[in-house]
């Protein structure tokens, strides 16, 4: 390969920092839409940080309620760091959840804005968060 060549493979932009982190959400929402622990803990690179998330998935579901929709409203999103397998993330960042059970459909309380230093790795083809810390 020429020189010219190799400049332009390592200038070629990547996966989308924002699509990863976006694709991510959404496989998140599906799982706890679908209450399926073993999805949720299989986009997590870190079993302590899955099984917080299973937790919480796990207490909807014992009190009756099934999680109709969760969405991350992203205030603010830069990039930290990039490799062709990781992404860090530094995100201003607020969850909206939607529930159901009971005869009837809750929009909760959004949680409060929160700031966060996220890390992505791709591992076997997917997208798994390594890591959810505050920013440095």
């Amino acid at each position: 390969m020429s020189l010219l060549m190799s400049l332009v493979v390592l200038a070629a932009p990547g996966p989308d920092p924002a699509g990863i982190l976006h694709g991510w959400d959404a496989a998140r929402e599906a799982a706890y839409v679908a209450a399926d622990g073993r999805a949720l803990r299989d986009l997590y690179d870190d079993p302590a940080l899955a099984a917080s998330d299973v937790d919480v998935l796990r207490q909807w579901r014992s009190q009756g309620w099934r999680v109709s929709g969760l969405r991350s409203q992203y205030f603010s999103l830069r990039v930290d760091s990039r490799a062709a397998n990781s992404v860090s993330l530094e995100v201003s960042e607020r969850t909206l959840t939607t529930v159901s059970g009971h005869g009837r459909c809750r929009l909760l309380p959004a949680s409060a804005p929160r700031r966060q230093l996220l890390t992505l790795v791709l591992r076997e083809g997917r997208w798994r968060l390594l890591s959810a810390a505050a920013p440095h």
